[in-house]
């Protein structure tokens, strides 16, 4: 599922009227939406859902459809102007082998003034990022220290969890011997 549809899940679940008693669905077969009188108590008054809606809606940013999905856009800024940098896909045709190749390019967009820069191709800028990544990761001992401290963690947390579900499973028995008459 991909954040887009995510992300409209959640809006449709928050945006739902049930927080002030009144549910709203739509019937799989009927084009138009049914609406309910709830019978629980409101959690909120009306008035302040829609004005909450208000600011969901105003601080909420639309999701852009891209049709060419990037890598690293958003990721890295131009190193000469601090501008944004863009990227263009281009296709190229060899007529000679009847294959098409898709060439991906990265740029400076220039929208903070005058750049010199040229564009620069996927793979050399797959290359400059792995170069940064590996400057700034941690040495053997230390990844080896926090790799420690994770395991303890989670065998810290596996034994609360095997002690939280052995109370529910006595819970449960204790539950069942209560119900069963036979006993």
């Amino acid at each position: 599922m991909t954040y887009a549809r995510v992300n409209t899940i959640v809006n449709d679940i928050t945006a739902s009227l049930t927080r002030f008693s009144t549910l709203s669905w739509r019937a799989s077969c009927l084009s138009c939406a049914l609406c309910c009188q709830g019978k629980h108590p409101p959690l909120i008054s009306k008035k302040l859902f829609v004005k909450c809606q208000e600011v969901v809606k105003l601080k909420s940013r639309k999701v852009k459809n891209n049709k060419h999905l990037f890598d690293f856009l958003g990721l890295v800024k131009c190193g000469e102007c601090g501008g944004a940098i863009t990227a263009e896909k281009h296709t190229k045709y060899y007529r000679r082998t009847n294959r098409k190749v898709e060439y991906v390019y990265y740029r400076c967009s220039k929208k903070k003034g005058a750049c010199s820069q040229k564009y620069i191709d996927k793979t050399e800028i797959e290359k400059q990022l792995k170069e940064i990544v590996l400057r700034a990761s941690l040495p053997p001992h230390a990844a080896k220290k926090f790799l420690e401290w994770a395991d303890k963690d989670a065998n810290l947390e596996k034994q609360k969890s095997s002690s939280i579900v052995s109370d529910y499973q006595l819970k449960i028995k204790e539950s069942e011997e209560k119900l069963d008459p036979t006993t």
